[in-house]
């Protein structure tokens, strides 16, 4: 008889607990905490010019104390005549332990033409990159909302919610100019924590779910707030939590989240276009709009090691030599990779 490893014993345990979040009866542990939640069709329309915005932020440079941040927002407008693109200007932001300059108050005053409500506190620094993303697709789905008419679909990618205080009321007065214009909202997320039932994991149990009632997509389940384990930041919380599955050959259902106090035809509009725009063949069941605005923003190695060397130079300019430079920003990791 071999004798297990450490190894081996942590490879059995962890693969226990996945097989422990899904069950073979997931479908009816979500059916019993639901109430039997019914699984609606969805009809998939046209029609509708569709706009979709998403961001992206990736550490440029890391001291360990200092993180450099590259962070920029895309958008995609799909027309009828063609297609139109726009993506803000790739930035760099600074978080860190101590004192320094203010980025997120400098973005949000830029953005936004006012200073933030309230500002970053230090422990919230970490935060900062991801913030500025936000800061910067909120901003340019509010240059989108013009363009709309009534019956278009504004699309984000995330949740109708923020993760600081200061863009509430920016998310909010994004939401309430497209209600008053007539121009839907949805957001869209591409991954979810969203669980039920004490850790099961939400996606794959509605999606069991549909599948055991027979019901072929696309189609929409409703998902009540109380089910759920826990929300993020729920006191800054505009949408009301949806799964759909959006395409016939496609198992893979997404969370959605529409505006909470929206009437039911506006909802079911929603619906129709997501489902409408999800039949794009690299990636079957996702809105391609939404495809197309993180393609437009992501920001990949070759981007990274371009502005990696433009930080270089500029800090030549500034006369920072590669001596200093190594000192701040040299990493072990980097040595360590060579052997």
């Amino acid at each position: 008889m071999i004798k297990k490893t450490g190894y081996d014993e942590s490879l059995a345990s962890t693969a226990f607990r996945i097989r422990t979040l899904l069950p073979e009866n997931i479908g009816e542990l979500f059916a019993r905490c639901s109430g039997n939640t019914p699984v609606s069709p969805v009809e998939p329309a046209r029609g509708a010019t569709i706009a979709a915005v998403d961001g992206s932020n990736a550490a440029v440079l890391d001291s360990g104390y200092l993180t450099i941040s590259a962070v920029r927002a895309g958008a995609v407008l799909f027309r009828d005549e063609g297609i139109e693109r726009k993506r803000t200007p790739l930035l760099l932001v600074s978080s860190g332990s101590g004192d320094g300059p203010d980025d997120f108050s400098g973005l949000y005053r830029e953005c936004f033409g006012k200073d933030p409500g309230k500002p970053l506190e230090s422990d919230e620094r970490a935060l900062l990159a991801s913030l500025a993303r936000d800061i910067l697709e909120l901003w340019l789905a509010g240059l989108l909302l013009p363009s709309l008419k009534p019956g278009d679909l504004l699309l984000l990618d995330g949740a109708l919610r923020v993760s600081h205080e200061s863009l509430d009321p920016v998310l909010t007065g994004l939401m309430a100019g497209a209600e008053r214009k007539g121009v839907l909202l949805a957001a869209v997320a591409k991954r979810t924590m969203a669980t039920f039932g004490d850790g099961y994991p939400l996606l794959p149990a509605v999606g069991a779910y549909a599948g055991s009632r027979g019901i072929r997509s696309p189609w929409w389940v409703n998902i009540e707030e109380t089910i759920l384990d826990q929300t993020r930041f729920s006191q800054w919380q505009h949408g009301r939590v949806q799964v759909v599955s959006l395409h016939p050959h496609t198992s893979v259902p997404l969370k959605i989240e529409l505006p909470g106090k929206q009437l039911s035809p506006l909802s079911e509009q929603t619906r129709s276009l997501l489902a409408g725009c999800a039949d794009d063949g690299r990636i079957p069941g996702y809105p391609f709009p939404l495809l197309e605005a993180h393609r437009t923003a992501v920001i990949g190695e070759p981007v990274l090691g371009q502005v990696r060397q433009d930080m270089i130079t500029a800090l030549d300019r500034e006369g920072f030599d590669l001596s200093r430079y190594s000192a701040m920003f040299g990493d072990y990791h980097d040595e360590f990779r060579r052997y």
